[in-house]
């Protein structure tokens, strides 16, 4: 919003209307997202992994303190 409240050398990118980007720079932007959210995704299934591990542990040393 900052290109469009104080006019300076950056040109305005996204409009209401369309994106003004040469299509090297969209095939890129396109890319990258792609990338990221498949990484994201990958990090959000570790952290799950991880997190169902963990209750997994407590409910082990849950039964071992109960088998003593």
């Amino acid at each position: 919003m900052s290109i469009r409240w104080w006019r300076t050398i950056h040109p305005v990118v996204i409009t209401g209307d369309s994106i003004n980007l040469a299509p090297t720079m969209i095939v890129t932007l396109v890319v990258c997202l792609i990338a990221f959210t498949i990484f994201f995704v990958h990090l959000l299934r570790l952290r799950l992994k991880l997190e169902l591990q963990r209750e997994e542990v407590y409910r082990l040393r849950e039964l071992a303190l109960y088998d003593e």
